[in-house]
């Protein structure tokens, strides 16, 4: 047991250290939304103070959610890549928004059942990979946030985080491998743990020992945090219409058919939201290709093609305004309604002592959303107003800055990664007055009745 776990570290240090060469070698070409005029990470000017910070990660790597039919699998070998590698663990509890029990694992069953991949990994399983990768971005934003911002205590302090992520397990693992990196002490927590769980330690340690961080999600068919397509029927409608467009199809036909050898082309379209198309093929490389896989033989000549006409499929998804506004908005009102209370939080605090002695002095400083690679190009696209060129890599991330300056107004500044974007129709800046930048994204910001409104409008007009 120690030697495989010995093992899948050093596998997990390898991974890394590969994805991590990979990222650098292709950062000019990965997801470039709108920007310009970067400003270099580092201090906020001193007449400004960074107030929140809504992260929207993307998991980390996984294993593939689909198979390249007619190709010889990739070997996921689940005895090292699904081990739980110990710097990246804490006490954790899922529950749903309401504070009750967590939802059914539904799309993970759904794994199991019917998506087990050869070496015995099930598919959209993060991986140790993904662990580590998701170790590092919790460092790397712990600098940002506490070290150079102070906008984060240095200990953890569960009132100032909250934390949302989908129900299915590669996003719940992320959020818990992020906060361990953000915070080291929560894996000191699980090691406590499990040593107390072998004494006779007295019952107040083993409360702070068994205290988990809390991570907050809903079942699957009211979930905002990735277009929703189960949950829109006029989504579901128009996705239709885009996998049987004639360009993808023609295009399919060259790969299915002439490539792969696919006789039967018309299984692979009539009938099936997400057939074996473009983007489940674009899934299974780019996956192999994090983790330093070989891709199949009969592909490596068309890996270009594959991955230009696989982002194009998918953002077609989101081409039509409507389209984007049904994706997004949710989660863009999400993200809205947590800044108002950070804004009017502090107008608050600006009033006379005697009346804000009841309201409370420290909400939420940073929102953490564990999420997936259409929630970044949705929300970039509902913020810049373009579709970003590339697909986004596997634990990457786009995160919504509230600034306040020394006279009480507030700004706004997203960024991807280390790239300020350019706001739409905020006069070509990166940094937004709130008020504006409120204004601008409410035209996609959608409240749950109005999101089911919209999308029981069968006919798309």
């Amino acid at each position: 047991m120690i030697a495989r776990l010995n093992a899948a570290i050093g596998a997990a240090i390898s991974f890394y250290v590969i994805a991590n060469n990979n990222k650098k070698k292709n950062r000019n070409e990965n997801f470039n939304p709108s920007r310009n005029g970067r400003r270099q990470l580092g201090r906020y000017p001193g007449h400004e103070k960074l107030v929140m910070a809504s992260v929207v990660i993307r998991h980390g790597s996984r294993t593939p959610v689909a198979t390249t039919p007619n190709c010889e699998q990739a070997n996921w070998d689940s005895s090292i890549l699904l081990q739980t590698l110990p710097h990246a663990d804490c006490p954790h509890k899922v529950v749903s928004l309401d504070g009750g029990p967590q939802p059914p694992l539904n799309f993970d069953l759904a794994y199991n059942k019917d998506k087990v991949l050869k070496g015995g990994c099930p598919g959209g399983q993060l991986t140790i990979l993904g662990q580590e990768q998701m170790v590092q971005l919790g460092k790397r934003l712990r600098e940002r946030y506490i070290d150079q911002f102070n906008l984060l205590e240095p200990s953890f302090q569960a009132d100032s985080i909250y934390i949302r992520t989908s129900n299915i397990l590669r996003s719940i693992n992320s959020a818990k491998c992020f906060m361990v990196g953000l915070y080291s002490e929560l894996t000191e927590r699980s090691k406590a743990n499990t040593k107390l769980k072998n004494s006779k330690a007295i019952k107040a340690i083993t409360s702070v020992a068994d205290d988990p961080i809390i991570l907050h999600t809903t079942e699957s068919k009211n979930e905002f945090l990735y277009p929703n397509v189960g949950s829109c029927p006029l989504m579901k409608k128009f996705y239709r219409a885009v996998h049987k467009h004639n360009e993808f199809e023609s295009a399919g036909r060259r790969i299915f058919h002439d490539v792969l050898q696919i006789d039967d082309m018309k299984s692979l379209y009539e009938n099936k939201l997400l057939a074996k198309n473009h983007i489940d093929i674009l899934d299974d490389l780019e996956s192999r290709r994090a983790h330093g896989m070989a891709l199949p033989d009969v592909l490596i000549d068309h890996y270009s093609q594959i991955k230009e006409i696989g982002y194009k499929a998918l953002c077609s998804l989101f081409s039509e305004n409507v389209l984007l506004k049904v994706s997004s908005g949710r989660f863009m009102d999400d993200i809205l309604k947590r800044m108002d209370a950070v804004v009017n939080n502090q107008r608050i605090m600006d009033l006379p002592i005697m009346l804000i002695t009841c309201f409370r002095n420290s909400p939420t400083r940073l929102c953490l959303y564990s999420a997936h690679d259409t929630s970044l190009i949705v929300l970039s696209a509902a913020v810049t107003g373009k579709l970003p060129n590339a697909w986004p890599p596997f634990a990457s991330f786009l995160v919504f800055e509230l600034y306040r300056t020394f006279s009480g107004k507030h700004y706004v500044k997203v960024k991807f990664e280390n790239q300020d974007l350019v706001i739409n129709n905020c006069g070509g800046s990166t940094e937004c007055p709130y008020n504006r930048f409120r204004e601008i994204v409410s035209e996609l910001a959608l409240e749950s009745k109005e999101f089911e409104e919209l999308c029981s409008i069968q006919d798309g007009n």
